[in-house]
């Protein structure tokens, strides 16, 4: 894409930075991931990475790239039951640390430290 010699890519890739950054004055809205480009660019990513969140030798920023943000997951809660399997899902699923999700639904960690292991101890009676 940029060049073959290793001096010339470096350059060619500074220029393109800082081209892109005098575009937009903006910084990338880093909650969305990691992933960087065109809308088309990231979906592309996102399927790709769909089923990579299992493999525990990619790192975990990598893995769940295409998670969705929290404001998504718990766009439709309701009742404190519904909020809990939220909280679970991000958790478990999306990777979500108690830290953030504990900062976007205003709730001590230690609270959903409990949902959690609540759920867990559910699951191993079953």
């Amino acid at each position: 894409m940029f060049d073959k010699e290793p001096g010339k890519v470096q350059l060619k890739f500074e220029g393109f930075v800082l081209d892109n950054l005098k575009d937009n004055s903006s910084p990338p809205d880093k909650s969305k991931g990691i992933i960087l480009g065109s809308q088309e660019f990231i979906q592309k990513m996102k399927n790709i990475l769909k089923n990579k969140k299992k493999i525990i030798e990619i790192k975990k920023t990598e893995r769940f790239a295409n998670r969705p943000d929290l404001s998504e997951i718990f766009a439709d809660v309701s009742d404190k039951e519904k909020r809990n399997q939220k909280i679970i899902l991000s958790n478990i699923e999306y990777g979500y640390t108690l830290k953030e999700i504990s900062d976007y639904i205003n709730v001590h960690y230690s609270s959903l430290s409990k949902v959690i292991s609540k759920d867990k101890k559910q699951c191993d009676q079953l």
